[in-house]
């Protein structure tokens, strides 16, 4: 592998304009003896640039370092980098600041994110891999599957209104509000909900629309009939070329098993993060400090890391300790925001 190619990946990596295919590339590269006086001199000079880097401890930098790198993708052994202080903080700052991991943000060139007075559109191209974690003005989350996209209504969460449009797969956890329900439109027909979860699958080129619950209850219908009313472990696929629907009971969870892979968060509070990390894990997470769950943070895991993973990178770019209270309960205590 040229040297010409090393700078290329790097580059596009830290302009974050690389492929998933070239980022695992730059990621096993790292791993090689080849490329240490590159590795060197690329990262002197981006430390030397005040803006791209987030101050941390060497010593946090260091092992946030070897911790991501032990989780990127390479068939070879992981080698513990032996570098400076500086490199260390240079690249964790670059993994887990710019690209975490493995994907992008959101607003990276290819996905489109409007926030106008009229429709607020959220897109996730077919050449972007990965999934999106969303939070909605009203305190819904949303995790929008690969090629999928969500639209927001006009004036969505103003005098009550709480109607998305979906094109794709979603998978919504919807906040309570008995006076204005949550409204999901997809083809010809509309799911509507006060406050639960619930997966619906709407690929753009099928006739079919699939709606599975996994919390609360659901009605389906259209605008002038209501088909069914399910409940957790119950589905409705209703086909749009027959207009006819049926019923059937499901396991849930096999249906969702696309969110639990790899978990992109894009300025997402601590406290949406841990409600996803609570899923994943079947655990309960609590703060001795409340200000904590305000605090914005951006990263991607890996569906390979662990709780223990997680939470030292989430620890260490939030200023937040945890501890684990028996085998089911985490506490996270620190601060707040900075």
């Amino acid at each position: 592998m040229s040297i010409h190619r090393f700078k290329y990946l790097f580059q596009q990596f830290v302009n974050k304009t690389a492929t998933s295919e070239e980022v695992g590339e730059f990621l096993s590269m790292m791993k090689r003896d080849d490329y240490n006086k590159e590795v060197q001199d690329l990262l002197d000079e981006f430390w030397n640039e005040p803006s791209s880097i987030t101050p941390m401890g060497e010593e946090n930098a260091e092992r946030i370092f070897n911790q991501i790198m032990a989780n990127s993708p390479a068939e070879e052994p992981v080698r513990v980098f032996s570098i400076k202080a500086n490199w260390y903080k240079a690249v964790a700052a670059i993994l887990v600041i710019g690209l975490s991991v493995f994907f992008y943000k959101v607003n990276s060139p290819g996905s489109e994110i409007r926030t106008a007075n009229v429709n607020s559109i959220i897109t996730v191209k077919p050449d972007k891999p990965g999934r999106r974690f969303i939070n909605l003005p009203d305190g819904s989350s949303v995790i929008l599957n690969e090629n999928s996209k969500i639209e927001l209504g006009k004036n969505f969460n103003s005098d009550g209104n709480r109607e998305v449009y979906l094109n794709g797969e979603a998978y919504f956890d919807i906040v309570h509000d008995a006076n204005h329900p949550f409204i999901v439109h997809t083809g010809k027909i509309k799911t509507t909900v006060l406050g639960t979860a619930f997966n619906i699958k709407a690929n753009p080129g099928s006739k079919l629309i699939t709606v599975t619950v996994t919390r609360g209850k659901v009605k389906v219908g259209d605008d002038d009939h209501t088909y069914n009313v399910i409940v957790p472990d119950e589905q409705v696929v209703f086909d749009q070329v027959l207009s006819n629907h049926v019923k059937k009971p499901i396991k849930a969870e096999s249906v969702i098993e696309w969110t639990n892979e790899d978990m992109y968060f894009d300025d997402v509070s601590i406290k949406d993060v841990a409600n996803q990390l609570q899923e994943r894990f079947d655990v309960k997470i609590v703060f001795s400090n409340e200000q904590i769950k305000s605090c914005k943070f951006s990263a991607t895991f890996l569906k390979t890391q662990s709780l223990e993973q997680i939470l030292n990178i989430i620890g260490e770019f939030n200023q937040i300790k945890y501890q684990f209270q028996g085998a089911k309960t985490v506490v996270l205590d620190g601060s707040g925001c900075q």
